[in-house]
């Protein structure tokens, strides 16, 4: 059976409750505007994808569903748009800005929420500091992603459930379906919250009916209405395009497909993974993109506390105010349960009010609460320091693990791509009228796009190469090479470079690793030990392939080839390489397909690249046989060879060049 809330202050908000929230807004406001434009240090690819739909929004293309990037909802992008819209904030500051708008809306929200499920104001003001002060809270509202926004719509929706079941008011339901409607726009775990609160209000019906209960269910059923007419349009869109909205769900639903066929233990491993980052260690995955490796949610006297509280719940789980805290942190952390390789700090957001309330429940179940403890002069001492410094302790670890020990990590540099950040700054303090030649990682594409947030003055100036698959060569004035901390120099490339003195910039002293290397080269050079090819080959009128190597060592086969434009790319679609090792009787022994490493969107006539291309050295490979390398250059449509015209895939490309060892 059922029982009402306990405790008689949450029918109504205290006259003086402004005199915590206040303060309490004020400190989020600090911590969460604290150098906002430098920390991250930088556009991670996520925030770059972000950053260019709302400028599509800027220039008129709306969209209810942002397919780019696995698919994205909207309704981060557009509050983002109407930020850079009224204030005309710079990207970094614009994007980032708004997230802690969303954030800030969460601190009063959370404090109505304790007051309603029963906590007094010193209890509520606990649990709102720890909150605040969460590595979890800070990290999700300073990176501009839009899983900020389901926080504060989906703790609206629990306090409106909260007040509606114990004021009786009509207008409390629908509200709490309108915001469970809303989160179909926010992230995709919003959608599990739109399930909810439709199974919560039928199962609530049909849990009173069976106690002999009437009651009026018509704001009940008001709050479904309203909640999947809001809903209607995104759920339409899913239903009608499920390959285009459910892409980062299909991407990342391992576990849940497993538990279809009957597998239980992927779903047991990410829940153990799941509740192991709010007690013990962070998740193996991606931990510097969302995280640190060893940053658990809460500080070990709070998760005794939290475990405590969920274990006191449990076991009075008649009272409905235990029952939505229950149910909050489950519907919460179901999403990161039921996914492989995901940031909880994300995909588990729904679940952070309930973690922090359910560790002041276990607070109070231990008997540590103001009123009980607080009888005697010496209590007061005693919990008051057991309380402070309990506080002290969470903010002091979660503050100074994102604000230095994240921040400052090269690690994060590198996925937050401050040293592209860098690299804008280096470019246009530089005075020479050479090319500039940056390196890329796999990513070319969008280390160009995150390249222009930054603004540099003359970007014009600046060319684009993978690192990872070779390096331009220096025209005929010379070029300065920008070597970024996620591109470094290879070994097989250092030829080009041998004799030059390099400029390493560290951002901090602290690095191990400097941010940018960087090298000016003054005219044409290469130390490369290449064969040049008696006849130059052309791959139609487009490139020429000059000279060639052939090298093994080390598990590996490097063969490098040495380019020469001759025309610009015409093709819609990239270039690609396949370089194959072949035995005397023309047997396919190796074969590897790359991009070219100099970007093909800035190709002019004579440049010239190196390519780098690296096989697997298999035992075939040793100084007694006979080898052949072939090379074939095509788009990557998979359609043609470099030669525009009637030739397939393979046929004229396909060039054979004897290598004896």
């Amino acid at each position: 059976m059922l029982r009402p809330f306990a405790n008689a202050h949450i029918k109504a908000l205290k006259q003086h409750d402004h005199l915590y929230i206040i303060p309490l807004i004020l400190l989020a406001w600090a911590i969460l505007l604290y150098r906002l434009d430098m920390i991250p240090p930088g556009f991670q690819h996520d925030e770059t994808f972000n950053v260019y739909d709302v400028i599509d929004i800027l220039h008129g293309r709306y969209r209810l569903f942002f397919p780019a990037n696995f698919g994205r909802e909207p309704l981060f992008f557009y509050s983002v748009a109407l930020v850079y819209r009224l204030s005309g904030l710079h990207f970094v500051w614009g994007l980032r800005f708004t997230g802690v708008l969303w954030a800030i809306v969460v601190v009063p929200l959370f404090w109505v929420l304790s007051r309603r499920l029963g906590f007094s104001r010193e209890r509520s003001g606990i649990a709102t500091f720890l909150v605040i002060t969460s590595f979890w809270f800070i990290f999700t509202s300073r990176v501009g992603l839009r899983a900020i926004t389901l926080l504060p719509v989906s703790i609206a929706a629990f306090y409106f459930i909260v007040r509606g079941m114990v004021n009786k008011d009509a207008w409390s339901f629908p509200i709490a379906g309108a915001m469970s409607g809303i989160s179909i726009y926010t992230y995709p775990a919003g959608r599990l919250l739109l399930v909810f609160f439709s199974v919560f209000v039928v199962a609530f019906i049909i849990i009173t009916y069976a106690n002999n209960k009437t009651g009026k269910f018509v704001s009940w059923i008001v709050g479904i209405v309203v909640a999947w007419v809001i809903a209607a349009p995104m759920a339409i869109f899913i239903a009608k395009n499920p390959e285009i909205a459910n892409r980062r769900i299909d991407e990342l639903s391992f576990p849940l497909r497993a538990l279809s066929r009957g597998d239980v233990f992927p779903v047991l491993k990410s829940s153990v993974e799941t509740f192991a980052t709010i007690l013990w260690r962070n998740e193996d995955a991606l931990p510097y993109h969302y995280s640190l490796p060893d940053m658990h949610v809460l500080i070990v006297p709070l998760g005794i506390l939290f475990i405590i509280g969920v274990v006191c719940a449990l076991k009075s789980c008649q009272y409905v105010r235990l029952q939505i805290m229950l149910l909050g942190l489950m519907i919460g952390l179901v999403p990161n349960m039921l996914s492989e390789g995901g940031p909880i700090f994300l995909r588990g957001i729904m679940g952070l009010p309930f973690v922090f309330l359910l560790t002041l429940q276990g607070l109070t179940c231990m008997g540590w609460g103001w009123e009980r403890a607080c009888s005697r002069s010496w209590n007061r001492v005693f919990v008051a320091f057991l309380v402070i410094g309990g506080l002290l302790w969470h903010s002091v670890a979660n503050i100074q693990g994102y604000f230095y020990r994240w921040a400052n990590a090269p690690a994060t540099y590198e996925i937050y791509r401050g040293d592209l950040r860098k690299a804008a700054s280096y470019v246009d303090s530089y005075g020479g009228k050479e090319p500039i030649y940056i390196a890329s990682s796999f990513w070319l594409d969008l280390d160009q796009q995150t390249f222009l947030l930054y603004k540099p003055s003359r970007p014009e100036r600046v060319r684009w190469f993978n690192a990872g698959l070779g390096m331009p060569l220096p025209s005929s004035q010379g070029a300065l090479y920008i070597f970024t901390l996620s591109s470094p120099l290879q070994e097989s490339m250092r030829c080009v470079l041998t004799g030059f003195d390099w400029k390493e910039v560290h951002y901090l002293s602290a690095m191990n690793s400097p941010l940018l290397n960087i090298v000016h080269v003054p005219n044409r050079h290469t130390s490369c030990a290449l064969t040049p090819l008696s006849i130059p080959l052309e791959f139609g009128d487009i490139l020429r392939l000059l000279s060639f190597s052939f090298t093994t060592g080390r598990g590996e086969v490097v063969v490098l080839t040495h380019w020469k434009v001759e025309n610009p790319w015409p093709r819609t679609f990239p270039p690609k390489i396949s370089v194959r090792i072949r035995d005397r009787e023309g047997n396919l022994l190796s074969q590897q397909d790359d991009l070219m490493a100099f970007a093909y969107q800035q190709w002019n006539t004579r440049d010239e690249w190196i390519q780098m291309t690296v096989l697997r050295n298999e035992l075939y490979v040793n100084m007694e046989k006979n080898y052949q390398i072939g090379i074939v250059a095509y788009d990557t449509s998979g359609a043609l060879p470099v030669h525009v015209g009637e030739n397939y895939f393979g046929e004229e490309g396909n060039i054979a060049l004897p290598v004896y060892r």
